[in-house]
């Protein structure tokens, strides 16, 4: 999938995106939901959203979510997002008991933190390890 994401990511072309199936995987167990979230691709976040059977909540091979990858890199506009829609668990913990919300303040980011934050399920205080 690694060409094909790429040309996705020249492009938010419909067309070009809508050839895929949503929750379709590379090797690491990413779907494009979780590619567009780790690169701030907020546009074809909200394409995707548009489909039916796109799981947001998608966890890939590493225990990561693109609500994840996305505090973790501090892509502020996808995890505000994600964030929006309920059927996001923001406390989902990786495969080494990390959540969102330590990447973040690891991270510095204090705007995705705050997001984070305001979620009403999130639980502050799980124990885990930082990013």
């Amino acid at each position: 999938m690694g060409c094909r994401r790429r040309a996705l990511w020249s492009s938010e072309s419909t067309a070009r995106i809508e050839r895929y199936q949503p929750n379709m995987t590379d090797i690491g167990g990413r779907t494009l939901l979780s590619w567009a979230a780790s690169y701030e691709r907020d546009g074809v976040v909200k394409l995707l959203f548009g489909w039916r059977d796109v799981n947001p909540d998608f966890l890939d091979n590493v225990g990561r979510t693109p609500v994840s990858w996305a505090a973790m890199r501090c892509q502020y506009r996808v995890v505000k997002l994600l964030l929006e829609r309920e059927d996001v668990n923001p406390n989902t913990a990786d495969t080494r008991g990390r959540t969102p919300l330590p990447c973040a303040a690891e991270r510095g980011d204090d705007r995705v933190v705050k997001l984070l934050l305001e979620r009403a399920d999130i639980i502050p205080d799980i124990p885990g390890y930082y990013c």
